[in-house]
């Protein structure tokens, strides 16, 4: 219990992590649209900030499959900004919400591996934040970057929290069901020493007539027992 309920704490923690991040974004390009008189908002805009609240919607509902839409059209949009304007960080970005998709996709199927790699998709994205933030010159200009630095590692921590979620949410393979007489041996039952005194005869009658149905003994069997059960 106490690991499902860490579970959803941190799905949770991820999905307010993408709702900061995609109302920063959002916010951030109204107010530079209002003071431009040639930025707009665009289709790719709309689209980015669809993607990045997908993620917290889908994070707070805990559905796997769900966030793996989200998580594939971020991976789409990384795509498109490689091919438009090829960067390290696009590229990184990509390749963090392609990893997350398969991430996912592993811990649909109860791939013992997410618990190995659960931090990979983080990992990659911040790699590709301090590529872009040291060729954008973002350090030299703390004052005035601070803000996109911070909300990047929002998103950075997004990715990270939602890979705890995969890891603690891994559950392991059901084991295979237990056949309750496949190890069963009749005849001990009905010899043991305290099966007259413990079990009646229609007890008996009926606990071989299970065996019968469930094809553990056959029929000769069971009309044996059947026999030595009612002494004919």
């Amino acid at each position: 219990m106490a690991k499902t309920e860490n579970a959803k704490k941190f799905s949770l923690i991820a999905a307010i992590c993408y709702t900061i991040y995609a109302l920063y974004n959002i916010i951030n390009r109204i107010i530079y649209v209002s003071n431009s008189d040639y930025a707009t908002i665009t289709a790719l805009n709309i689209i980015f900030w669809i993607a990045a609240l997908g993620m917290a919607v889908t994070l707070f509902m805990k559905n796997k499959k769900a966030v793996i839409a989200a998580a594939g059209v971020n991976a789409l949009l990384g795509a498109y900004y490689i091919i438009s304007y090829f960067s390290l960080w696009n590229l990184c970005d990509f390749v963090a919400y392609a990893g997350a998709v398969v991430l996912i996709a592993l811990s649909i199927k109860g791939n013992s591996a997410v618990k190995k790699i659960w931090f990979v998709p983080a990992l990659v994205l911040l790699v590709g934040c301090v590529i872009g933030w040291i060729n954008g010159g973002y350090f030299r200009y703390l004052s005035a970057a601070w803000k996109p630095i911070l909300f990047g590692i929002v998103e950075i921590a997004a990715l990270l929290f939602a890979g705890m979620w995969l890891k603690k949410d891994a559950m392991p393979a059901e084991a295979a069901p237990v056949n309750e007489y496949a190890t069963f041996n009749p005849q001990a039952v009905y010899s043991a020493p305290a099966a007259s005194s413990t079990i009646g005869g229609a007890d008996k009658l009926k606990m071989y007539k299970d065996l019968l149905d469930s094809g553990t003994i056959t029929q000769e069997e069971f009309d044996a027992k059947k026999k030595e059960i009612l002494g004919l």
